[in-house]
């Protein structure tokens, strides 16, 4: 799994939960109790396979869910030194480095995250940093996730060099499905700097614009999981220009952010385009621009993904 925890978003959609909801303006019942957090004590999202049996997605990798005895999702655990876990109406990212948060969500019909709320800090000493977002999901009449928008705002400092400042964001991403299959994600965020370094002023503007494009076999994916791949780009912002999601791509693999593709993806192509709004000048960020990444999914007998480019999944039944 593709891992930052100081991002925020959520992944591994799937049919899983036969009770999910399209998210229509009738269906965002949760949005009521949103400003102090929706219910997450009884969230016990499952997995209905091929032969009928109800699964729990137990690992991917060294990545690890837990539960309850009820079945009720208590946290996900990267490593012993960062983790986070679902604690009543919120959820708290945690590491052994200082660094602290905690997520409010919005519910619709208790399995579809319609909103989202974070607020974290770096207790860091030496560069102290607070953290603050909100993002907004939205979906179609299938239950596909189209995009999610959204504000984050992080400042730092002062430190002990007296250097200090605030990064302001603006972030819209929109996501593409053609006959059931997610083709095209689109990331755009806009983000405005300033501060003090070395004693002077700063300040920037910058545009980034990120386009991932996934390319599909002829096999089918009968339960519509979503694989971890798409997972991290459908459910997170991307940690190379905003430090903002950590149970992003969580949440969606526990198939809170709707359906995965109606196909098995078998390669994804990822465009980067960068602007400085000031100067006017544009180029490309690590030199990703036309990377191309393949992806091999293999199935178990009971249609569930049994490993991702080498990767196993794990499930425990109910």
């Amino acid at each position: 799994m593709k891992k930052n925890f100081r991002l925020f978003a959520i992944a591994f959609a799937t049919l899983l939960i036969p009770t999910l909801a399209s998210c229509g303006d009738d269906d965002n019942d949760g949005e009521k109790g949103y400003e102090g957090g929706s219910d997450l004590s009884s969230l016990a999202p499952t997995i209905t396979d091929l032969n009928g049996n109800t699964l729990r997605i137990a690992s991917i990798g060294s990545y690890t869910f837990d539960y309850d005895e009820r079945g009720v999702i208590k946290g996900c655990r990267y490593s012993d030194s960062e983790k986070i876990s679902f604690e009543g109406n919120k959820i708290v990212y945690t590491t052994d480095w200082d660094e602290y948060g905690t997520y409010t969500l919005a519910l619709a019909n208790g399995n579809l995250v319609t909103a989202l709320n974070y607020i974290g800090e770096d207790r860091d000493e030496d560069s102290p940093e607070k953290y603050q977002g909100h993002l907004s999901f939205t979906y179609d009449g299938d239950n596909q996730c189209t995009g999610f928008s959204g504000t984050y705002v992080e400042t730092y400092g002062p430190n002990r060099s007296g250097e200090r400042g605030t990064h302001n964001y603006n972030i819209k991403q929109t996501n593409t499905w053609e006959d059931g299959n997610l083709v095209r994600c689109v990331l755009e965020v806009e983000e405005k700097e300033s501060g003090v370094e070395d004693g002077k002023s700063i300040s920037g503007h910058y545009k980034y614009r990120q386009t991932f494009e996934f390319q599909y076999g002829t096999r089918a994916n009968p339960l519509r999981q979503m694989p971890d791949y798409i997972a991290d780009r459908i459910g997170r912002v991307d940690d190379e220009f905003v430090a903002f999601t950590s149970c992003g791509d969580d949440l969606a693999l526990l198939g809170l952010l709707g359906k995965g593709p109606a196909r098995l993806p078998i390669s994804e192509t990822h465009f980067v385009e960068v602007t400085d709004v000031k100067t006017g000048e544009s180029y490309s960020y690590n030199s990703s621009i036309g990377r191309s990444s393949s992806i091999n999914i293999v199935l178990n007998s009971n249609g569930t993904i049994s490993t991702e480019n080498g990767t196993k999944y794990t499930y425990v039944s109910e």
